[in-house]
């Protein structure tokens, strides 16, 4: 049969003195643990919203760069036509205007896409070849893009590449193994190799810089030094 053995003493004075001292230092070094807890979840949960925060204040300075960086030859592209086409042009340059105003970073590829073509549309001193845009379904066409970039690449396309109807500006969606890819291509000469493209696409760049969670690939590549060449890839 086992039994229970205890030790104890007289409670002396001094001992209450000593509990209270246990028991505060336990209590201090947790409110320790649970301060400096606090302090370094509220400080990482502060960078990383700062984080975010600078990144879309850095992408909407971009955008109303890039809306400035061709602004006037959007006009000057649109001018020339004829008053009909000007009227019905109103709409474009007040969408291209409230994202200088408002930039909205990203928008669906579809709304994009169509103003990009309304500007191919406007743009009869340059000849063009869209195909494949039947290949992209609903899901696509929701994926998002920085707004502007893709009327940016048409823009340079038509100030760099000649007025010469055997040498169009490509657009063309295509499949590859990666997922659908857009090319825009045109024909520019040994003057604009050496010198760049203008630095719209730099600006584009930085947009397309913040997306790398989207699964987008973009690249720019010089073929047979005679066209430069964007691509495009969203990713399945």
């Amino acid at each position: 049969m086992s039994k229970d053995v205890a030790f104890f003493c007289v409670r002396k004075p001094e001992h209450r003195t000593e509990l209270l001292s246990r028991i505060s230092s336990g209590l201090l070094f947790f409110v320790v643990i649970a301060a400096a807890d606090y302090f370094a979840w509220a400080h990482f949960y502060t960078y990383l919203l700062s984080k975010k925060v600078r990144a879309q204040l850095h992408s909407m300075s971009d955008v109303q760069l890039l809306s400035g960086h061709f602004m006037r030859r959007l006009y000057n592209i649109v001018r020339v036509q004829p008053k009909s086409v000007q009227s019905e042009s109103l709409d474009f340059f007040q969408y291209v205007t409230d994202k200088i105003a408002k930039p909205t970073v990203l928008v669906p590829l579809k709304e994009e896409w169509h103003y990009s073509m309304l500007l191919v549309s406007y743009s009869t001193d340059r000849s063009f070849m869209v195909e494949g845009d039947e290949l992209l379904d609903r899901g696509m066409w929701n994926r998002s893009v920085p707004t502007l970039s893709m009327m940016t690449w048409i823009e340079n396309a038509i100030a760099y590449s000649p007025c010469d109807p055997v040498e169009p500006i490509v657009i063309r969606w295509i499949r590859t193994q990666h997922g659908m890819q857009l090319q825009i291509k045109n024909c520019i000469s040994s003057a604009d190799l050496q010198h760049g493209t203008g630095k719209g696409l730099h600006l584009v760049n930085r947009l397309y810089e913040q997306m790398n969670n989207h699964f987008i690939e973009l690249e720019y590549a010089i073929d047979d030094q005679k066209y430069f060449v964007i691509k495009l890839t969203f990713k399945s």
